[in-house]
């Protein structure tokens, strides 16, 4: 992942084609040095699964730390930006509702925020309903949530994407929301 090499063993038994027929009659006919013809190269077609080992212990630890640290440059870049609040799922027992902390500029609106795009794909949009609103000196933080049984019929197994957007002087802010969901 970072670029660090590991060696692999194993992988796809596949031989190019041999030119026995072909090296043994040149050589007897004509002279010595045929017998020396080389065999086509192995093709394997693109996507070719095959299986492989390393060759000695690996940590992915390792191999998943970043050479630099990460600069998060969200809150430059980037007019709001959504948390999934996690932590309010597990605390019902029940999957009724997705919960977000949304961080906005001070001008965005209070209680307008919608799910309208599901896996890159408008959809009519879905409504958050706003929790409580809090303001900061860089902006405020709107406690949001959307029940899940109407966003969850869009969704398909595994990753999905899903923008939570609002409308502000006739532009569309939103921020992208990214979960792996299990059926």
């Amino acid at each position: 992942a970072d670029g660090t090499p590991v060696n692999l063993t194993g992988g796809y038994n596949k031989a190019g084609k041999g030119r026995i027929g072909l090296t043994a009659s040149i050589g007897a006919l004509l002279f010595w040095p045929a017998l020396f013809i080389p065999g086509s190269a192995a093709r394997l077609p693109a996507d070719t699964l095959m299986n492989s080992y390393t060759v000695g212990d690996v940590t992915l630890d390792e191999i998943n730390r970043p050479r630099y640290p990460k600069i998060n440059l969200a809150r430059a870049l980037r007019a709001m930006r959504v948390e999934v609040l996690y932590e309010e799922l597990e605390k019902t027992g029940e999957l009724k509702w997705f919960e977000f902390l949304i961080h906005a500029p001070e001008d965005a609106p209070d209680d307008e925020y919608v799910i309208d795009n599901v896996n890159g794909n408008p959809i009519d949009p879905i409504e958050l309903e706003v929790l409580d609103t809090t303001y900061s000196e860089d902006g405020k933080d709107v406690r949001a949530r959307v029940e899940i049984k109407p966003l969850g019929k869009q969704f398909r197994k595994g990753i999905n994407r899903f923008d939570i957007a609002y409308g502000s002087g006739g532009l569309r802010v939103s921020d992208e929301v990214i979960l792996d969901i299990e059926f």
